[in-house]
């Protein structure tokens, strides 16, 4: 998969109290919304706090900011003029939720985002920046799994020589 490196990067400042229903409101447009574009949410720490990013191409910057206001009302999102200042990573590492046929669990979606989240909660030097990145690409429709689909752990030998 090739992603285009040409983003706009704006900073937000979330609410405060966050609604947790009005994020999870928010996550689930973002990520099941066929037509959303290509959109970068980031988290960095750096020993002065954590700052949240959000990226998209520059002709969906005005589909962010009236998604982002309509659905969490409060956010305050930072000027187009203001550069936002991502230092090149010297070390990465990524995570790929695959096969495609089993779905994230969603039933917890704080837990599941605090124990991600919570890599950020370590103690930094003055020159580390840890930077937690989901990239959303082309989105598809959620599916339901059948209750008879075969388990995709299961090799295709396996599936032959002993059945599902």
């Amino acid at each position: 998969m090739t992603v285009s490196t040409d983003f706009v990067f704006h900073r937000l400042w979330p609410p405060r109290p966050l609604d947790p229903a009005r994020t999870l409101l928010l996550l689930n447009r973002l990520a099941a919304d066929p037509l959303s574009p290509w959109l970068v949410i980031e988290t960095r720490a750096t020993v002065a706090g954590v700052a949240h990013l959000v990226a998209v191409h520059a002709p969906q910057i005005p589909w962010l900011y009236q998604t982002l206001h309509d659905l969490l009302p409060g956010i305050a999102i930072s000027g187009k003029e203001k550069v936002i200042h991502r230092p090149v990573c010297q070390a990465a590492a990524e995570l790929t939720f695959v096969p495609d046929a089993v779905a994230l669990r969603t039933d917890d979606p704080v837990a599941i985002t605090t124990s991600v989240l919570s890599s950020l909660a370590v103690r930094l030097n003055d020159e580390d920046t840890l930077v937690v990145q989901f990239v959303l690409g082309p989105r598809r429709g959620g599916h339901h799994v059948r209750s008879d689909a075969p388990d995709p752990h299961q090799s295709p030998w396996n599936r032959l020589s002993h059945g599902t």
